[in-house]
């Protein structure tokens, strides 16, 4: 069962390394991101290498949830806890995406 989650988790960061390899996400990225390009990319993979969920979601739903938190500039490292990218499930089309939360949409939640 274990051996089955780290080949599915293995397969996903196949996917995610083979977007970030691709050159124009790297053209994109360093578009959008300029000289901190590198550190993104680092944190990125670091973010989707430390979580299995983060692993099973689109490529692409993963890196625009963490631009999403970059254009707040607000880190993605969960330890600070200043950004969320958070995993779910798209049943309709049957496939996993995740988006961003901050910690003000935290707090906005909790006071409704």
């Amino acid at each position: 069962m274990a051996n089955d989650l780290q080949v599915q988790q293995q397969s996903g960061l196949k996917k995610f390394n083979a977007m970030l390899t691709n050159t124009r996400t790297q053209d994109y990225l360093a578009s959008v991101l300029g000289e901190k390009k590198q550190t993104f990319v680092g944190n990125m993979v670091a973010l989707v290498g430390n979580n299995s969920a983060l692993s099973e979601c689109e490529p692409s739903t993963v890196m625009f949830s963490c631009l999403k938190s970059a254009a707040l500039d607000l880190s993605i490292d969960p330890a600070l806890g200043l950004s969320y990218i958070l995993p779910f499930k798209d049943n309709k089309n049957n496939k996993n995406g995740c988006d961003m939360a901050d910690w003000n949409t935290w707090i906005c939640s909790a006071c409704t």
